[in-house]
């Protein structure tokens, strides 16, 4: 199996390498875990389905308006996150 490097936060890093070791997977089995939980989650399905419709009709609007809302509530969440610490 190939690897790829990915980028995340330290903080997160380190409750991935927490977790591993307290489970006793590699982080990378940890995160192929997480993944496929996530993307058979209902939210992600109704999420993906909503940008497939929306490229099928051609809709390419309707996409970037959907991304740049979720990346905007990503980036609220952040700050929530940031001000309760």
């Amino acid at each position: 199996m190939s690897t790829r490097v990915v980028r995340v936060p330290e903080r997160v890093q380190q409750e991935v390498a927490t977790a591993s070791h307290v489970l006793g997977v590699s982080s990378a089995d940890l995160l192929e875990r997480a993944w496929a939980i996530f993307r058979t989650s209902p939210e992600f399905k109704e999420e993906f389905c909503s940008y497939q419709r929306a490229l099928a009709a051609g809709d390419l609007e309707a996409v970037v308006t959907a991304l740049d809302q979720s990346a905007q509530d990503r980036a609220e969440a952040l700050a929530a996150n940031a001000n309760r610490v």
